[in-house]
């Protein structure tokens, strides 16, 4: 017993005494590795490059030279056990050579975890990684919510001893294991059991409301980064033992036994063939749907057309009929200026007027329909010729002259002297725009007030162009309608209280037609001051 306790006392010493530096150590296992080289012209550069760091310890950070020694102690290795054609040795009997000669146990560094019997690497594994998630938490929580988690850690006596201000002193720990503890493995079980007690209370602890993915993410982090880390050892995935159950879960097939893989195999093949049958049975629900939304979007096509076809006939059948109501009703009124009896003229006067406006009105909005068909059916066409702008938009105001007459408006048309330039257009269409664009602006503007069309010189997109303005001193229009008047069947308030009848497809249909000439059109205005609709088109 007393040579037990001796060799215990002296075992521990060995291990807990000051430790030697990264590079001191590096230095002795370099001259392990050059004592074993036969041939060192073969791997001179690598030997140069073990120098170089050697002599440059500590310009790069701890874990970095580390790794570097690692690096290239593993490809000098490789070279003395498989390489080398004489004073070959085996893998497991250099790094014997080279714990004996330069005592790994008592160095710095992750450099010495190659020459660590198995037990004790992995006891030095678990708490290096330990430290790695413990100071991830630190900075996710913060000083204050970490305290739940330092009060946490008191709850195994054991444990408790080796904590002061949310670090625990692993080294004393350790050596408080090593003194409790003969056996090497009931010394890493101990070990691995309070790292497990450790991280468990964390990850829990930390697990605040809504914090659980997170906490889990530190954990991950962490062992990404360790993997990176400890790149150079093949055991690495060991540290994932002391990691709470039911995190990393994709990660443990690297600490999966062969049995334990094949287990795991056939369990995820029977739930990817139960999958594929659910999407088998999915997939023929989405086939059976398909067809039936084709056949209904057949029957939508067949209903469509023959609403569209419809409109059409409408549309052709009661244009005539109403231009002949119209010119009746402009010929009653002819006729009414010859009655003698003054208030019977204008009684028949206001029903003349009245059948004419209506009529008026209709066939606009049909022409409108007709053209919003034609549009959405694709069959609208766009013939350009030479055009003279201001001849169609002087032939428009005359057109509407009456109708501002009745108003007692004034009509201008403003243009340069020197303004004879043709311009590429379709002339129907762009004679449809004036038409919108003035009917509108007489509609809105209230009696004694004021249309003008000026046409300039103008430039679209650095080209030619013409630039067409119809302005108003009419009702205007509201900041918050301006982007919406464009759209399809789309009314101001103040507009449907001003003129009751209306479709709300005069101004979609102006825009479509400067937009396929490569034009374009605006509005600027201010409610109860008047509007403004400016059209610029290029000249070719």
């Amino acid at each position: 017993m007393a040579n037990l306790a001796l060799n215990l006392k002296n075992s521990i010493k060995l291990i807990f005494v000051k430790r030697i530096s990264s590079r001191a150590f590096a230095g002795g296992v370099l001259k392990v590795l050059e004592s074993n080289i036969y041939d060192k012209e073969a791997v001179a550069n690598i030997l140069n490059q073990y120098h170089t760091v050697l002599e440059n310890d500590g310009g790069l950070a701890g874990y970095d030279n580390d790794k570097t020694y690692a690096n290239l102690y593993l490809q000098l290795e490789r070279h003395i056990t498989e390489e080398q054609t004489r004073k070959r040795i085996s893998k497991s009997d250099l790094r014997s050579e080279i714990s004996r000669t330069c005592k790994p146990e008592r160095a710095k560094g992750d450099f010495t975890l190659l020459f660590l019997a198995s037990s004790s690497r992995r006891i030095r594994l678990f708490i290096k990684f330990a430290n790695s998630v413990l100071k991830r938490f630190k900075n996710l929580l913060g000083d204050e919510n970490y305290k739940t988690v330092e009060v946490a850690f008191g709850s195994q006596e054991f444990l408790k001893k080796f904590i002061m201000n949310g670090r625990v002193d692993w080294n004393a720990l350790e050596e408080g294991v090593y003194k409790e503890i003969a056996d090497k493995k009931e010394r890493e079980d101990r070990i691995q059991e309070l790292v497990y007690f450790f991280l468990d209370k964390l990850y829990r602890r930390s697990s605040l409301p809504g914090s659980e993915i997170r906490s889990e993410i530190v954990f991950k982090e962490a062992y990404q980064q360790f993997k990176q880390r400890f790149n150079f050892l093949e055991d690495i995935s060991q540290v994932l033992i002391v990691v709470p159950e039911e995190i990393l879960k994709e990660e443990r097939v690297e600490i999966f036994s062969k049995e334990k893989l094949v287990d795991e195999l056939r369990r995820r093949n029977h739930e990817l063939e139960m999958t594929n049958i659910q999407l088998s049975e999915e997939k023929e629900k989405v086939v059976e749907e398909k067809e039936k939304l084709a056949d209904a979007l057949e029957r939508l096509k067949v209903v469509d057309k023959a609403k569209s076809d419809f409109i059409t006939v409408v549309t052709h059948q009661f244009r005539t009929p109403l231009t002949v109501v119209r010119w009746n009703a402009e010929l009653i009124s002819d006729k009414i200026n010859s009655f003698t009896d003054e208030k019977l003229k204008q009684r028949f006067t206001e029903y003349a007027t009245a059948i004419n406006d209506r009529a008026i009105l209709l066939i606009h909005v049909l022409e409108d329909i007709y053209d919003v068909l034609a549009i959405e059916g694709g069959t609208a066409t766009v013939e350009k010729k030479p055009t003279q702008l201001w001849e169609i938009a002087d032939d428009i105001l005359k057109e509407f002259s009456k109708d501002a007459t009745n108003k007692s408006l004034q009509l201008d048309l403003i243009k340069p002297e020197n303004l004879t330039e043709e311009i590429l257009a379709d002339p129907v269409k762009i004679k449809r725009v004036f038409s919108i664009l003035i009917r509108n602006a007489i509609q809105y503007t209230p009696e004694n007030g004021n249309v003008s069309v000026s046409i300039q010189e103008a430039n679209l997109n650095g080209t030619p162009a013409l630039s067409c303005t119809i302005k108003d001193t009419g009702i205007g229009i509201a900041s918050e309608n301006q982007t919406k008047i464009f759209d399809k069947f789309f009314r101001a308030e103040n507009a449907v209280k001003t003129v009751g009848d209306g479709a709300g497809l005069g101004l979609y249909l102006a825009k479509h037609f400067i937009d396929i000439h490569g034009g374009k059109l605006e509005v600027q205005s201010e409610l109860g001051k008047g509007s403004s609709f400016i059209f610029i088109l290029p000249k070719k």
